[in-house]
């Protein structure tokens, strides 16, 4: 079974790029722009990470992830990561080193 990632996003263009550079090596991708949409993904078994790329409501989110599915890391990107977009090898770099 594949791994899934939920990229939550509402603020910058990087979900698109990190999404691509994910699917790219295998990895099942969800990109949420709201809480609606990411309770959607957290109904996926496979999911395995969450990174919070530029999310206004990211406590929710984390307050949310810790009481439904505890076991899953969020990764909450910095001011640095979010206005500059990562290259590939330190987006892979990370996701792997959290999940693999």
């Amino acid at each position: 079974m594949k791994k899934a990632i939920l990229l939550v996003d509402n603020c910058s263009k990087n979900g698109v790029i990190y999404r691509t550079v994910l699917e790219s090596v295998g990895y099942k991708v969800y990109l949420a722009s709201d809480l609606q949409q990411a309770l959607y993904a957290l109904k996926d078994d496979a999911l395995s990470l969450v990174i919070s790329i530029c999310f206004l409501e990211t406590e929710k989110l984390k307050k949310l992830l810790s009481d439904k599915k505890p076991e899953i890391p969020v990764w909450v990107m910095n001011k640095d990561e979010t206005t500059s977009p990562l290259s590939s090898k330190e987006l892979l770099d990370q996701v792997r080193a959290l999940i693999d």
